[in-house]
């Protein structure tokens, strides 16, 4: 099956399919548009003038129009990939005060917190608790004791 004219003028300028029916679109009704005015308003049409203008008007605004319309696509899309991530990233920054023996959390206001609960606060992560291989040896010789 062979190509059309339309498709091989389209690859040969660099343009995109979408873009060139876009274009062919808005020209069309841009130049309905200018015949239903000059008719609504009784005046007489210099056709080749009329028709010209708008179509000039029209090549030039459209492309233009849907680069801005891409750009404004892809910035939305930026800006809602970035808040997300920032919604997700939240450090813990500085010095922070812990306490060598219970290992308790000072906040600002100088409150001693459980790490899990300052960290729940301070970054959004949620805490599981579990034994590390030393504390569950250590649990098991206790119970085992009592």
């Amino acid at each position: 099956m062979s190509e059309g004219v339309i498709t091989k003028s389209i690859r040969r300028f660099g343009v995109a399919t979408s873009t060139f029916w876009l274009v062919v679109f808005i020209v069309v009704t841009s130049i309905i548009l200018d015949v239903i005015v000059h008719r609504m308003l009784n005046e007489p049409m210099i056709e080749p003038f009329i028709m010209a203008d708008t179509l000039i008007a029209s090549v030039i605004a459209t492309p233009i129009s849907y680069i801005l319309l891409r750009m404004v696509q892809r910035l939305d899309a930026q800006h809602k990939d970035l808040s997300a991530a920032f919604e997700e990233i939240r450090e813990l920054k500085g010095l922070i005060p812990v306490c060598a023996s219970c290992k308790k959390v000072r906040d600002d206001d100088g409150f001693w917190h459980q790490v899990d609960v300052y960290i729940r606060q301070h970054t959004g992560a949620e805490i599981t608790h579990g034994l590390c291989s030393d504390c569950a040896t250590d649990v098991k010789k206790d119970l085992n004791r009592t």
